[in-house]
């Protein structure tokens, strides 16, 4: 049987306007609250087993989905020449 994981809400994302949910450790339940509180350490030093899509949705709310298309260079011109 695997760990114990709890669901915990994150911010509404900037884009679509909804809310996600991303599973952690219940062991690591008052480390997320201790961190959401009191931001003074890096999250992928407070949560490294999570990806890092997982930690972009739990600071700012953004999915991976929504980041992709957001930021997908794709569908962008650049000016700048290497």
């Amino acid at each position: 049987m695997g760990k114990a994981v709890a669901l915990v809400p994150t911010p509404v994302c900037p884009f679509c306007g909804k809310m996600g949910t991303v599973e952690i450790a219940v062991e690591k339940l008052t480390t997320f609250n201790r961190w959401r509180f009191n931001r003074n350490v890096p999250i992928q030093e407070v949560f490294p087993e999570l990806s890092a899509e997982d930690r972009e949705m739990i600071m700012t709310g953004i999915h991976p989905d929504c980041w992709e298309e957001a930021f997908s260079e794709e569908d962008t011109e650049s000016t700048v020449s290497y």
